[in-house]
Parts: structure tokens; C-alpha cells; sequence
């Protein structure tokens, strides 16, 4: 009895794995047959297709290579995706909820004034008596890296061409949130065009209707003498040096919004010599400017900078203009305003900083993992 015991032991892990393997290679074309049928005919405006499709039965993953959209009347793809990676959490599977964790990494979107008109035809407003369909998998967790957004093409923003924002990476978690767990974090990064950097961290309470959520954001180098190009045009008005940063925090709560932007500008020059100006409008901005330098001047960092709060009720869209007012001469000869944010209002998003310290952890141990496979 025990040798054919000892067979048996063998026999079945070889047979399973044998079964799972032939499973695995009959599925993927056919998945990746479904799934681009589904891309070609979901909507009458937009259209997409995957090239390659990976799956993992035994690690419980599936990924999606170079992923193309576009619209049907167009020629060139508005989005492009190098990899969509989805791992199951076995975890809770057993339990017998069907969370996963998914990567988007490599992705190039150029938007196309088209676009908005085809998402609103594709995706008509629910109807609010119709209970929501549930996804068959929730997103526990959701992280994007490599991430390139260029504005139109045809319009030139900046001195080298549209606006862009390259290198964004972050993170989103309970993407799918439930009455015991109703709020997400999010956390994001890049840079932009004119040299600068950006960031925002927040949080959503997706059960709470009217949607609650709060968001602060900041924006630092950029370079105002790179929008001359596209300022000439319209306004007209031009920058011979000065960088610009801003800070923001947003909070939605029951319908209504408030928050502030705080902008600072450093080391500014609007005039050039020998200027070369094109009627009065372009004179008296120039001669605005020149009040300008002189106000920059007089601080003791040449950086003038103010506060400007805001709120939104649903209807009417107001601005203290009053305290903006106020807060530019508080700065520039009682107490200079802070760079950052005041946290004022977006405590909960304070919880996403946690997250994005651990993103940062996480991104770092793959990098030197990466460099050992590489070293060795």
C-alpha cells in the first residue's frame, strides 16, 4: 500500500499542474479574443486594442500589453498603455471576496478636443433609481508609474511646444470602497513643462451623497519666461525671467467648497530693454509689469505672494478678493506667508501622506531588487 501511496503523492501535483498549464495556454487567446471585442464594440465613439495578454493561474494574475484607444474618427491613438498588471489577493479570495491590486505602467495620453463629446455619448448619466451593477473584482489597491499627459498638439502653451506632464506615478487605495471602509486615499506626482513639479494628496468619501472629498496640491519651478510663446498671442505680455509656485488645499463637503490658492512669484522681470511694443494694450500691460518689478524689488526675497480663499456653493463661485488683497501687503511688509500648504482644510488627507511615504518605501526596495537581479 505505501508505494502506491507514494505514486499517488506524485501522480496528482504532476497531473494538476499539467491541467493548470493546458488551462492557462487555452485561455489566453481566447480572454484576449473577448477582451477586444469588448474594446471595439462597448461604445459607437471609441475604440481600443490589446496586443498581448499574460496570465498567471497559479500567482492568480492577469496582464494586459500595449494597449491602444482611440477615437473611431480618428487616425493616431489619444491613449496608449504599455502594461496593465491585475493580481488577485488570495487572502481575501478564500474568504470569499474577490479584491485585487492592480499596476498601470507606461502610458502616454494626448488629449484630443473630441474626446469629451465621445466620453459623454459612450457613458450616458445613470439612472439614480437603478441600483449601481457591482464590478465581479474590486480594486483594492491601484498604482500608476510612467505616466506622460500632453495637452492638444496644435497649440503651442509653451516656447517648446504643448504643455506637459511626464513622469507621474501614485497611488489610490480602496478604489472601491464599502460602508465600513468608505473613504479612499490618493497620492500623485510628476513633473510639468516649464521645469516644474507638481504634487496633490487627498482623500474621497465615495458613500457620502453629494460626494465628500478634500485635496491639497502644489506646484513649484515653474518657469514663467517658457509661456512667453503663448502668452503673445493673448495677451499680449512677456517674461524675461521669474518662477512661479503654487499652493492649494480644497475641501467638499455636503455640496458646498472652500479652500485657497497661494500663489508665490520670485525674482520677477516683465520688461525687457529696447521692448518692441504692439499698440497700447501691450504698453499698459508692459507698464503694469514694471509696477510689478517694483514691488518685487522691495521685498527682502524679491518673492510677492499672496492667499486667495474661495467658495463654491453649488451655484455661485466667490472670491475674497479683499483679504487676497490684504494677504499681498501682509507678505511684502508684516509677516511673510509660508511656502506649502496650512492644512487647514484637508486633514483626512493627511492619512494619504502615510500611504505615499510607504509608495515611496515600496518603489525603493523594487529599485534596488532590481539592481541586484541586474548586478548579478
Amino acid at each position: 500500500m505505501k508505494p502506491i501511496r507514494k505514486k499517488i503523492f506524485i501522480i496528482v501535483p504532476v497531473v494538476v499542474t499539467v491541467a493548470l498549464v493546458i488551462l492557462r495556454i487555452a485561455l489566453q487567446p481566447v480572454l484576449l479574443g473577448m477582451i477586444n471585442k469588448k474594446l471595439d464594440t462597448f461604445s459607437p465613439e471609441i475604440t481600443g486594442h490589446v496586443d498581448d495578454l499574460d496570465l498567471s493561474i497559479f500567482r492568480g494574475a492577469l496582464g494586459l500589453n500595449d494597449i491602444r484607444v482611440k477615437l473611431k474618427k480618428a487616425d493616431t491613438d489619444f491613449l496608449r498603455v504599455k502594461a496593465v498588471d491585475v493580481t488577485l489577493a488570495w487572502r481575501e479570495a478564500i474568504k470569499g471576496n474577490l479584491m485585487a491590486d492592480a499596476m498601470i505602467n507606461g502610458v502616454d495620453f494626448t488629449f484630443d478636443e473630441r474626446l469629451p463629446d465621445a466620453i459623454k455619448k459612450s457613458f450616458p448619466k445613470e439612472d439614480k433609481d437603478e441600483p449601481k451593477k457591482q464590478p465581479p473584482i474590486r480594486i483594492s489597491r491601484l498604482d500608476w508609474k510612467n505616466v506622460n499627459v500632453i495637452l492638444p498638439t496644435d497649440k503651442a502653451y509653451t516656447n517648446q511646444g504643448p504643455f506637459k506632464l511626464t513622469h507621474i506615478q501614485g497611488r489610490v487605495t480602496n478604489l472601491f470602497a464599502d460602508s465600513e471602509t468608505p473613504r479612499s486615499f490618493f497620492h500623485t506626482q510628476g513633473q510639468g513643462s516649464g521645469t516644474s513639479n507638481f504634487k496633490a494628496i487627498g482623500s474621497a468619501n465615495l458613500k457620502a451623497d453629494p460626494v465628500e472629498w478634500d485635496v491639497d496640491a502644489q506646484m513649484q519651478g515653474f518657469d514663467l519666461p517658457s509661456m512667453n510663446r503663448f502668452l503673445l498671442k493673448k495677451v499680449p505680455l512677456t517674461f524675461t525671467k521669474g518662477t512661479f509656485d503654487l499652493y492649494s488645499e480644497v475641501n467638499s463637503e455636503e455640496g458646498k467648497i472652500k479652500g485657497y490658492v497661494k500663489p508665490f512669484v520670485t525674482d520677477l522681470d516683465f520688461i525687457r530693454t529696447n521692448e518692441d511694443f504692439k499698440g497700447p494694450k501691450h504698453w499698459l500691460i508692459e507698464v503694469a509689469g514694471a509696477i510689478g518689478n517694483w514691488v518685487v524689488e522691495a521685498q527682502r526675497d524679491k518673492t510677492v505672494a499672496t492667499k486667495v480663499p474661495f467658495t463654491f456653493d453649488g451655484k455661485k463661485f466667490a472670491v475674497d478678493t479683499k483679504k487676497a488683497l490684504g494677504n499681498v501687503i501682509t507678505h511684502g511688509f508684516d509677516q511673510e506667508l509660508s511656502h506649502g500648504v496650512d492644512a487647514k482644510f484637508t486633514m483626512q488627507a493627511q492619512e494619504a501622506k502615510k500611504e505615499a511615504k510607504e509608495t515611496d518605501r515600496e518603489n525603493k526596495k523594487r529599485e534596488e531588487k532590481k539592481e541586484d537581479k541586474e548586478n548579478e
